[in-house]
């Protein structure tokens, strides 16, 4: 994972659309599917449940679209490399959903 591809799943997450998150990134949509795609391969996890007419997050991709997680990205890079490393953690060994 890196800083790339946490903004572009962000911005699917906040979307809801892989071609709409590619034009406000100003990138291919077959670029931003290719992105996620390799973040969920890496983990072994679901973040999106993709349908005809775009996408859905799973479960466990909620919890990272939040605003704080957009604020490290976009006005704190070095914060964003903590954010990073706490997110590849909690992928590695997701927390049980049913938790409280």
């Amino acid at each position: 994972m890196n800083l790339h591809q946490l903004r572009i799943f962000y911005t699917v997450a906040q979307l809801g659309s892989m071609t709409a998150a590619a034009k406000q990134l100003y990138i291919s949509q077959p670029a931003v599917t290719k992105q996620v795609h390799l973040l969920e391969e890496n983990y072994g996890v679901t973040l999106v449940e993709r349908s005809g007419r775009g996408i859905k997050l799973t479960a466990l991709a909620k919890p990272y679209t939040n605003k704080r997680v957009n604020c490290s990205i976009r006005l704190a890079p070095s914060n964003a490399y903590c954010k990073v490393a706490t997110l590849q953690s909690e992928l590695v060994a997701p927390k049980s959903l049913s938790a409280g």
